[in-house]
């Protein structure tokens, strides 16, 4: 029996939307993953260190906010995950942030229109890298970048907007939806996250 994507992302968007936490929320994912397909590289996976990378992930997104502020127009942040070719011929899972004027709940190709475009764009996360490194060393790339890279960035791209300050998200804005998806394949709507508290 094959990998079945669509009770992947039911599984991604639960754990999301549960509250436990970058590194809590991890746990569960990759308890999924393992169920699904037995592996040693769950174990390696689990080692890595989601609170040390989701802070440098914060530190960048403060950066570049600040250097790059959208303008007022932008109603939504899309954080996007694609795969790089290095020079090298090394394949990556990357993630970068952009912004819309649009924004359209029902269809998240219409509003990513990349009207926010920043220089400093492009994350680095060691985490994501390690990530799609080592599950498709061993085989279980399919789940490994499905679950891991999307649950990763999601949960991370949450936390990102609880704790980078509101003025340098919203600018003077009341709201701003926020989507983390790939380019080329699913995405998950993680709402009016960035709401101004009265």
């Amino acid at each position: 029996m094959g990998f079945n994507f669509a009770n992947a992302y039911e599984f991604v968007k639960q754990t999301v939307e549960s509250g436990s936490g970058v590194a809590n929320g991890m746990m569960d994912l990759i308890g999924y993953c393992e169920k699904k397909k037995r592996n040693v590289v769950w174990k390696e996976i689990r080692q890595l260190n989601f609170n040390e990378d989701v802070e440098r992930l914060r530190e960048w997104l403060v950066e570049v906010l600040y250097a790059e502020p959208p303008a007022n127009e932008i109603r939504a942040f899309w954080f996007g995950l694609f795969n790089p070719v290095f020079d090298d011929g090394r394949v990556s899972c990357c993630l970068y942030v952009s912004g819309s004027t649009r924004f359209d709940e029902a269809d998240w190709a219409c509003w990513a229109d990349d009207s926010y475009l920043p220089n400093g764009r492009y994350a680095d996360s060691k985490v994501l890298d390690e990530i799609y490194s080592l599950t498709n060393k061993q085989g279980v790339g399919d789940i490994g970048e499905y679950v891991l890279c999307l649950g990763y960035a999601c949960l991370a791209a949450k936390h990102l907007c609880e704790t980078v300050p509101p003025g340098l998200l919203l600018g003077s804005r009341d709201r701003r939806a926020v989507a983390v998806g790939f380019d080329s394949g699913d995405e998950i709507l993680i709402g009016d996250v960035l709401t101004r508290h009265p």
